[in-house]
């Protein structure tokens, strides 16, 4: 047939427009899919958390539900103070908006850095225990 190889009937010998690739036969496991059942030596969270010789860190997978429940509070703390200004007097209620909004940005960039600060530190911690691992070997 014309525009096919001799070796892999059914497929063009120059790929151009039109070609499709060859698709999964069905079999095995998906490309770039882990395998079932693997397990990168990590404990589970509850494992982690409850383990007493600090050997296992859980900052790194808790960092964004620490910061996501910061950001709440800070978001609906300015907010309450609004609202409490709002009741005493519209201009406070205005000034406290806006004043408050810059403060709590501010107090927002903070805890990031915060969290950002100990993430690192645990990374830190980690690849070190991964350097002395491997110069041990």
């Amino acid at each position: 047939m014309a525009g096919q190889s001799a070796h892999n009937p059914g497929q063009q010998a120059n790929p151009g427009y039109g070609y499709v690739p060859p698709q999964n036969q069905g079999y095995g496991q998906p490309t770039g899919a882990p395998a079932r059942g693997t397990n990168s030596g990590e404990p589970n969270f509850f494992k982690a958390l409850f383990d007493f010789s600090f050997k296992n860190f859980v900052t790194i997978r808790f960092a964004g539900v620490l910061f996501g429940i910061g950001l709440a509070a800070i978001v609906l703390g300015w907010l309450l103070f609004t609202a409490i200004a709002f009741l005493d007097s519209a201009a406070g209620g205005v000034l406290t908006f806006l004043f408050g909004a810059v403060f709590a940005f501010v107090y927002i960039i903070l805890f990031r850095v915060t969290i950002e600060f100990y993430v690192a530190m645990v990374r830190t911690a980690q690849n070190t225990t991964l350097l002395v691992e491997q110069n041990k070997r």
